[in-house]
């Protein structure tokens, strides 16, 4: 092959080669997007730019996949770096502040902890910073329980509904019967009585009955609650689904009998544009408790709704009452919960623990 032969075969495979250039950078253009979104692909992106790279210049390799300079080291970094102890795989020595071993083993401990298991995770992280026992935000815990496989995500409903707006305790109580299935093909009715302010559960009562004695009993009971932790209370809404068990003769003398405080009865959606979708949230958080427990009979079932009411109003920390639980907000407790602290020693704590993490990636 002559000289002039040689130069075209030069220039033609340049050609070439630029052609094919232009057409994968534009591929690339494409594809980048998808391998930001699907983090497994990294490894496999790196691994092709480098061994391009044994063949071609490397800034014409970066150039090919479509990354620049410095996410190219950035992404190789993190993959040199790699610890399978860490949720984020991200060496724990070089990156102290992320949640410790000991800290994402406290985590796992408590979501699968039993006595949470009808539990939101926003709750679950309420109760770990006011024990001081993890101290990590809610945001942090939504972060790490996907990342740890842990699925505790329950479906929410497209429905929208407006609530009342209260600002203390008794303003607007609620009232409302939901049921559940027991053997024999019977269905129980568990009407729960609820205050407005801090979603508390005032009173309960459970019958194989739709009526107004079951329903009476339940306003009983709440009656009782507001007598203990708030006798001079003078007035107080109640607001009721249409439903007959709710308004009759027996709710009236009730009602009519009733003083400190005096008790209003409205209809939902009736005598006001509300609907009675607080306590309607409360009996979809029963169901919850009721699908774990499964009680089959009618007394296993008054033992578990009794065991449930004293959870969710005693126990239960609620994300929409920012971390404080209902008879705590409904008994004006003034809590002096200071996290600061607790939250400033794990981090010190945290970033120590971290730095003398061992694992295969660390030396």
């Amino acid at each position: 092959m002559d000289h002039l032969q040689l130069m075209a075969a030069h220039q033609h495979l340049k050609k070439t080669v630029y052609i094919l250039s232009n057409v994968w950078i534009s591929i690339a253009h494409f594809i980048t997007p998808v391998l930001n979104k699907n983090k497994q692909y990294s490894v496999a992106l790196i691994n092709e730019v480098q061994r391009l790279s044994t063949v071609i210049p490397k800034h014409m390799a970066l150039k090919l996949a479509g990354i620049s300079g410095h996410a190219f080291q950035y992404m190789l970094h993190k993959i040199n770096t790699r610890c399978h102890d860490s949720a984020f795989n991200l060496c724990f020595r070089k990156h102290p502040l992320q949640l410790s071993f000991k800290e994402i083993n406290t985590m796992k401990s408590l979501l699968t902890d039993i006595r949470f298991v009808c539990w939101p995770i926003s709750s679950i992280a309420y109760f770990a910073q006011r024990n001081n026992i993890l101290a990590a935000c809610v945001s942090t815990w939504y972060k790490y329980v996907d990342l740890i496989g842990f699925n505790k995500k329950t479906p929410k409903g497209k429905e929208s509904h407006t609530g009342l707006i209260t600002t203390a305790p008794n303003q607007f109580l609620h009232v409302d019967t939901t049921f559940w299935n027991i053997e024999h093909d019977l269905k129980a009715a568990i009407v729960l009585v609820s205050d407005n302010f801090s979603k508390a559960i005032l009173g309960w009562s459970v019958s194989l009955k739709k009526n107004a004695e079951n329903v009476s009993c339940a306003l009983n009971n709440a009656i009782q609650t507001i007598h203990s932790f708030h006798p001079h209370h003078v007035c107080a809404t109640l607001m009721a689904d249409g439903g007959k068990e709710n308004h009759n003769t027996t709710i009236s003398e009730l009602l009519q009998a009733t003083t400190n405080p005096e008790i209003t009865k409205i209809s939902a959606l009736k005598d006001i544009a509300f609907s009675n979708a607080s306590i309607e949230a409360i009996n979809k958080i029963l169901k919850v408790y009721l699908r774990f427990h499964k009680p089959a009979t009618l007394e296993q079932l008054i033992e578990c709704i009794q065991t449930v009411v004293y959870d969710y109003s005693f126990v239960h920390p609620h994300g929409s009452l920012n971390g404080m639980i209902p008879m705590e907000v409904y008994t004006n407790q003034a809590l002096n919960i200071d996290t600061n602290a607790f939250a400033l020693q794990a981090k010190t704590e945290r970033i120590e623990h971290n730095r003398k993490h061992t694992c295969g990636t660390c030396y």
